[in-house]
């Protein structure tokens, strides 16, 4: 009896140990998916916004400026993409001026369709649309590829030159996500920009990279 017993118990643990660790498995496997989830979304709706950039210049002579902000910690551009998660009116076909940055908030973007040269500073009027609660930082960086050359570098900052009003070839964004108490470093995410280089006369020239 005792012997029979001490095998019951031995079997018993072994079996509530290997429920343990399956159990274990998962959730990891669980946590696992909903991140990669999370990631997907977050990349299904960023990488559109800025494929679709629209290297708008406005102005005479000298005066003329791009509606491209870029920025290390925000992005501001103008671009013709429709947010495919959202169903509100404002969600429309066309040109609109947006601007991603991360605050106490998590992700947010700023839009509107009528702007004027107020935008590239700022100032653009309505509430921030939330992105993503979870995202708790953000680095934008930017590929430029100089004249008469065939590779390019990434920078921190975009400073168009004032006789060469372009976009950059593609933007990397570096996403930090925190979730139940969890950091995540999501692997850099980068979206090209298929129209980079304006003309005369409202026009736009479409190359590929």
């Amino acid at each position: 009896m005792i012997i029979a017993l001490t095998l019951s118990a031995v079997i018993l643990s072994i079996v509530y140990g290997a429920v343990r660790l399956a159990w274990r498995a998962t959730d990891r496997g669980e946590r696992r998916m909903d991140a990669s989830q999370h990631v997907r979304t977050l990349v299904d709706r960023i990488v559109p916004l800025i494929h679709s950039a629209y290297p708008l210049v406005r102005g005479k002579d000298d005066e003329r400026e791009l509606y491209f902000i870029g920025k290390s910690d925000s992005l501001g551009l103008v671009t013709s993409d429709v947010d495919q998660y959202r169903e509100d009116p404002p969600n429309l076909p066309g040109l609109r001026w947006i601007r991603l940055f991360v605050d106490s908030g998590g992700l947010n973007m700023e839009e509107s369709y009528f702007f004027d040269a107020k935008a590239l500073e700022e100032e653009v009027s309505g509430k921030p649309l939330s992105m993503d609660p979870y995202v708790k930082s953000v680095k934008f960086e930017y590929y430029e590829v100089k004249e008469d050359e065939s590779s390019g570098t990434w920078i921190d900052e975009w400073e168009p030159e004032d006789d060469k009003l372009e976009l950059p070839r593609a933007v990397r964004v570096s996403l930090v996500i925190e979730e139940d108490g969890k950091k995540i470093n999501v692997p850099p995410i980068v979206a090209r920009i298929y129209s980079w280089t304006p003309i005369e006369g409202g026009g736009l020239s479409k190359k590929k990279m």
